[in-house]
């Protein structure tokens, strides 16, 4: 069963400014709710029991914000001198995370009702070392995914083999990738994604949420 977690909250929230001149997005509220309060009730309502979460942008607040609220479950919060991107994020937490065969990555700004215990046994059947929660609509920076659902790398252009798709900021990883992160500190997990399959032969599977709720709350509240 899938227990751990990681929330990527360290951004500046560009998208949602004025608001988050003053606040990290993270604590930008939703229906009265801020977004990250949303992604924990999420994750913990389908068995999650230890959350990791990285800052940056007014991490203060976010720490502030955790020590006058309670969860009932183990949060642990890495605060990152420098934006590390989303690959960067997650090995940087890798002495949090690799306790667990597989963990949940999700981010902050995403509200949903995707089954994560579903897509967990998706990615566990095909033993992928990432599942990627995807949805066949526009989006401006396309995923490629071939018939049997497997992630194919970015798309650049207008003509492909395979099918566009958007990643909808959820996937459940294998611990097995931080064998084979770069080097380098700062990296995008897509890119790396993309690069983990032109020079290895490991799965990276696609998991369809295209007629479930989802809704990107960094874009537009």
């Amino acid at each position: 069963m899938l227990k751990k977690a990681m929330i990527l909250a360290a951004g500046f929230g560009t998208r949602l400014k004025p608001l988050t001149d003053t606040m990290p997005k993270a604590l930008v509220e939703y229906n009265g709710i801020p977004m990250i309060s949303r992604v924990i009730q999420k994750l913990t309502s389908e068995g999650i029991n230890d959350i990791v979460i990285n800052t940056h942008h007014f991490s203060d607040q976010i720490e502030n914000y955790f020590s006058e609220n309670y969860f009932g479950v183990k949060i642990t919060l890495i605060k990152e001198e420098e934006i590390l991107g989303t690959g960067g994020a997650v090995k940087n937490a890798e002495k949090y995370l690799s306790e667990a065969d597989d963990f949940i990555v999700y981010n902050t700004d995403i509200d949903s009702e995707i089954n994560i215990k579903e897509m967990y046994q998706h990615h566990v059947n095909f033993k992928a070392i990432a599942t990627l929660a995807v949805q066949f609509r526009q989006t401006n920076r396309p995923i490629l995914i071939d018939e049997d659902m497997n992630f194919r790398g970015r798309a650049y252009g207008s003509e492909y083999e395979f099918k566009k798709a958007a990643f909808c900021g959820i996937h459940v990883i294998n611990k097995n990738i931080f064998r084979y992160f770069p080097d380098r500190k700062i990296f995008d997990i897509i890119d790396f994604y993309c690069d983990l399959i032109s020079a290895l032969d490991l799965k990276i599977k696609c998991y369809n949420i295209t007629d479930i709720y989802w809704r990107d709350l960094g874009k537009e509240l």
